[in-house]
């Protein structure tokens, strides 16, 4: 009876409560987001915990990732404790706040009420604020390689897109080679359109074209591309096919476009014959091929 008498005399009712432990809030998450937690019985008077009013079973545990975002069973890692995994849908917004929001049921029994009215199923819910990490910009890169060019230097023509969800671009710049990097023009001012035309000789080019996101990580996205401009194909004359002056001419044209000094183009004829001492600028010149390969009258003596 005195224990009866207690029951009675403090009739309490049983409430259930669900935390969540992982990940905390302000956490950033990237598109796999994996949510732990437990589920714990209390008083409904002052939501504490109490001895008498203890956890039987738990019934589910779901997972909502983002209001109307998909949702997901827990699997229970222990009696009390839950673990679950979702994917983030593709148009989350990049580097915005994500409210994941966790549902629990539960049976409990309560000491505190007689028999056979001591059990009892709840259900609470939690939730916990993140942020979804800011994903690198998307950014196109568009043009025409190889190209002819009839005249140098030839205006090359690159354009593309750029966009970083809903945190936006702060900058779309190109370079060639090791130089510096410089800004592409932004016509429409939201780099869903850029270009930019660049003055260049005939050779290989290596294009990076770099797009930067906004605060704070301010990510960045490098395309890499190769450049090709050609001079149009001019046959040599039959008779100068195989001379040395004809495999000179094209030994250094072969240098020019592959060879690169600092930020600047391959050696030209005049710059060797400037650092080398020998006249390759006019070796390779058809003129002076026809000089020097001209008839001489033989002198003759009388006897």
């Amino acid at each position: 009876m005195p224990i009866v008498e207690e029951i009675l005399d403090e009739a309490v009712e049983a409430g259930l409560g669900v935390t969540i432990v992982s990940p905390m809030a302000g956490a950033r998450v990237s598109e796999s987001v994996s949510v732990s937690g437990s589920v714990f019985a209390v008083r409904s008077d002052n939501g504490q915990l109490d001895p008498k009013i203890t956890v039987t079973r738990v019934n589910s545990v779901w997972v909502t990732f983002g209001v109307g975002g998909p949702s997901a069973q827990a699997t229970m890692t222990g009696l009390l404790t839950w673990q679950c995994t979702g994917l983030l849908p593709d148009s989350t917004p990049s580097g915005q706040p994500l409210v994941i929001s966790v549902v629990a049921q539960a049976g409990m029994q309560n000491r505190y009420m007689p028999p056979g009215e001591d059990k009892d199923v709840g259900s609470a819910s939690a939730q916990v604020s993140v942020l979804f990490k800011q994903k690198p910009p998307e950014l196109t890169v568009q043009f025409t390689s190889p190209v002819t060019a009839e005249t140098l230097p030839y205006p090359f023509r690159i354009s593309g897109a750029a966009r970083d969800g809903t945190s936006g671009i702060t900058s779309v710049q190109y370079k060639i080679d090791n130089g510096a990097f410089a800004n592409v023009d932004n016509p429409k001012g939201d780099w869903s359109e850029w270009g930019k035309t660049i003055p260049l000789q005939d050779g290989s080019f290596q294009l990076s074209v770099e797009a930067t996101g906004s605060l704070p990580d301010k990510l960045k996205t490098i395309v890499t591309k190769t450049i090709v401009i050609k001079k149009p194909f001019e046959p040599t004359d039959l008779d100068r096919v195989f001379t040395t002056t004809t495999y000179l001419r094209e030994l250094m044209e072969f240098a020019q476009r592959h060879i690169k000094i600092g930020n600047g183009t391959g050696p030209t004829p005049s710059i060797l014959a400037s650092r080398l001492f020998q006249p390759y600028d006019k070796l390779t010149v058809p003129r002076a091929f026809e000089s020097a390969n001209q008839p001489i009258a033989q002198p003759r003596i009388a006897i």
